[in-house]
């Protein structure tokens, strides 16, 4: 059942999905958290940024792809190496060998999740390509295990707690019957920059 079929009055929040007219939601700003991701990048003088997404058509997917390719755009660089990942490790591994391939003049990935950007990492590694002097990798999600991998991702910290309060009090003002506008708020997200990024040491 859709946001928009919830039956009666029955109060409703929407979290992390597309907004609707007819439902409150709570979302991370992935738009956002993405371009934050890719403009500290362009700032270091990255110029060919490659981004591995997750499966077209996932929400959290679409928004990353959509701030991968603003950040560019606005910076007045293009946006038009990506591969498909499907959030595991694996497929970011498998994504990486097909940028190193295809194309060698990347100095930067942006990964839609860090298990994705585990995957890059070890094909950069098993590549010798060496994170981050030749290439610079950020992820998103910030999972326990980032600060963990070699070396430390920098990653892109979604607050789940802050959404699950934010969310419940706005299910409870709803149910109390306040007066509130009907709307999609967006938390923002946080960059955490740890070891694997650097500025551009070769064109």
């Amino acid at each position: 059942m859709g946001p928009e079929k919830l039956p009666g009055n029955l109060p409703g929040v929407l979290i992390e999905g597309e907004s609707s007219k007819s439902i409150f939601s709570i979302n991370i700003d992935q738009v956002l958290g993405a371009k934050m991701a890719v403009d500290y990048l362009i700032d270091l003088g990255h110029k060919k940024i490659a981004h591995i997404s997750g499966p077209l058509g996932w929400y959290e997917s679409e928004k990353r792809i959509l701030g991968w390719k603003q950040s560019l755009q606005e910076a007045k660089l293009k946006a038009n190496i990506m591969e498909q990942g499907d959030w595991t490790p694996r497929s970011g591994y498998i994504a990486t060998k097909r940028i190193i391939d295809l194309h060698p003049e990347v100095t930067a990935i942006f990964c839609s999740n860090d298990a994705m950007a585990l995957g890059a990492l070890k094909a950069l590694f098993e590549n010798k390509i060496l994170v981050p002097s030749k290439m610079s990798v950020v992820g998103f999600d910030d999972i326990p295990e980032a600060s963990y991998f070699q070396p430390a991702l920098t990653t892109v910290v979604q607050d789940f707690e802050l959404v699950g309060n934010a969310s419940l009090e706005m299910l409870v003002n709803l149910i109390d019957g306040k007066e509130m506008k009907i709307k999609g708020e967006a938390i923002k997200p946080a960059l955490i920059v740890r070891d694997s990024y650097g500025r551009v040491s070769r064109k």
